[in-house]
């Protein structure tokens, strides 16, 4: 299961690299970053970059810090969010106007900004998918099955679920054996104590205490 985690942290932080710094930094062939600023002003890049890059982040930041010890349930949740709707994005964006449905306005645009950038596909409905992007979402599907298999066939999600002050107790079971015992005898101890001490009290209150039966003169009147 540990190799299965690392895979997945490791498609992780690609996925938050790609959509965090594929706008802004040039790639060669792979990128066309004139093409890209003609297309969308700065603020709107800005903008996009840092809305699309920080729920992956804060999915990847605490993946990577639970990793050892098993992920909490809300994480789950979170990731599922994420790539659910990540999936949802690519597959309109991309994979659904290249295979099934024409779409003009998105193939002009993609003309525009993918220009002269590598691809190996081949053209379908105007748009050709560079060779940077099918990249990206085949690791993105590799992350996907990965969450999948993590959250359905293993304990990676399970195990964060028992509370902490049960795993420390069991955890001092196996580490102490003779922690019951211990704890027994303090009790049988403080028990001893609290008999004397009501003993002390039930003496004291017999001897001070003050009589009740009336006195002889008393009776005698």
């Amino acid at each position: 299961m540990h190799s299965l985690i690392y895979a997945f942290l490791g498609c992780q932080l690609f996925v938050v690299i790609f959509i965090g710094l594929h706008d802004w930094v040039p790639l060669g062939r792979l990128s066309n970053l004139p093409a890209i600023r003609a297309a969308d002003t700065r603020r709107r890049l800005v903008l996009v970059t840092l809305l699309s890059t920080l729920p992956f982040a804060i999915g990847f930041a605490a993946s990577a810090y639970y990793a050892a010890g098993g992920f909490p349930i809300w994480l789950m949740y979170l990731l599922w969010i994420n790539y659910v709707t990540l999936l949802y994005g690519i597959l309109r964006a991309w994979w659904v106007p290249y295979l099934l449905f024409e779409d003009p306005v998105r193939a002009a645009r993609y003309r525009e900004r993918f220009a002269n950038t590598l691809a190996f596909l081949p053209t379908r409905h105007g748009i050709r998918p560079d060779a940077l992007h099918v990249l990206f979402h085949g690791v993105f599907l590799v992350a996907f099955i990965l969450l999948g298999v993590l959250t359905f066939t293993t304990d990676a999600f399970r195990m964060a679920q028992v509370p902490p002050l049960h795993v420390s107790a069991v955890g001092a079971q196996r580490s102490f054996p003779d922690a019951r015992c211990i704890m027994s005898c303090a009790r049988a101890h403080d028990a001893r104590r609290a008999s004397l001490l009501s003993a002390r009290l039930v003496r004291m209150i017999g001897t001070r205490a003050p009589s009740t039966i009336p006195a002889t003169s008393a009776s005698a009147r």
